[in-house]
């Protein structure tokens, strides 16, 4: 008689062997079936999160809001008209602490995205173009269910912490920034910076903003005012420059605009000195004018 065939070598390896599976008496013949791995039914099932209770997705919020206001990345202003060397990547590119849950859906949106926003810090450099993605005005010709929906993303009374770093401050464009204020008279728009940041400098801002004198909110919401910059230069008085629209400049401040072209040498009290006595106090400006020099040029084009 010959020998008895050993087993194969892989045997009592875990395999996808068809097998036969004995039938209980009177069923049907032998079957075949696969043997197929465990799978665990709850694997695949996504998490109804909307389904939650109101008062359980505030609270996860809550969390997320507070992580977001405690690590939220510094922002640094890219400088004009220079590229950047590479592309962002997946390890190099911003994130945003918990934006997602801002884009998952529309309900979701308008839950939390409010409350998100009032976790950011931006540096006045970046302000600009942070305001114009996070905070567009409606169109004119938006639809009344429209424009419902976009306010409906914002919250008046939202927060906002401004970023100060003296090196980024020469020549930057706050006007955005103080419409943004009139736009929401309720948000809290405060100012941060450095051990090296001057508590004057960051008072002065803040009064800029709460200024509420007629005469200046009249002319920022009637293009009287076109732009207002802020110019900080080392060992100069910092400077707060005021562009008045061609039509409603007067006399003095296109003068005083032509005395800027003078021999070198002008000091910066020839510069003001067409400026009527008490014209900043006219316009709330009395206590910003103690930390800036302000001066009013007319924008022509």
């Amino acid at each position: 008689m010959g020998k008895k065939r050993g087993a194969p070598e892989d045997e009592g390896k875990a395999s996808r062997k068809k097998h036969k599976v004995e039938s209980a008496p009177g069923t049907a013949a032998k079957e075949e079936v696969e043997d197929k791995p465990v799978v665990n039914p709850h694997q695949d099932q996504v998490f109804r999160f909307m389904d939650l209770p109101g008062e359980l997705r505030n609270r996860i919020y809550e969390y997320a809001a507070e992580y977001a206001y405690r690590c939220f990345p510094p922002i640094f202003a890219r400088k004009k008209n220079i590229k950047p060397r590479r592309a962002p990547t997946e390890h190099t590119a911003l994130r945003l602490p918990h934006i997602g849950l801002t884009q998952a859906n529309s309900q979701m949106r308008s839950e939390f995205r409010p409350m998100w926003l009032s976790t950011h810090k931006i540096p006045l450099a970046a302000m600009e173009s942070y305001l114009k993605a996070f905070f567009p005005p409606a169109k004119s010709k938006a639809s009344p269910e429209a424009r419902e929906r976009l306010n409906g993303q914002f919250s008046t009374s939202n927060a906002l912490r401004v970023w100060i770093r003296k090196s980024e401050i020469n020549d930057v464009d706050i006007t955005k920034l103080i419409r943004h204020a009139l736009r929401f008279p309720d948000a809290s728009i405060t100012f941060h910076a450095l051990s090296d940041g001057e508590p004057e400098i960051l008072a002065s801002l803040q009064d800029l903003l709460s200024n509420k004198t007629d005469r200046w909110i009249n002319g920022l919401r009637g293009k009287k005012i076109k732009q207002v910059r802020l110019h900080f230069i080392p060992g100069r008085s910092p400077c707060l420059e005021v562009q008045v629209n061609d039509r409603f400049a007067t006399k003095w401040m296109r003068e005083d605009w032509m005395n800027k072209w003078m021999a070198p040498g002008t000091t910066t009290s020839q510069w003001d000195r067409q400026k009527p006595e008490g014209y900043d106090e006219s316009l709330g400006l009395g206590e910003v004018a103690k930390v800036w020099r302000i001066t009013f040029v007319v924008a022509y084009s």
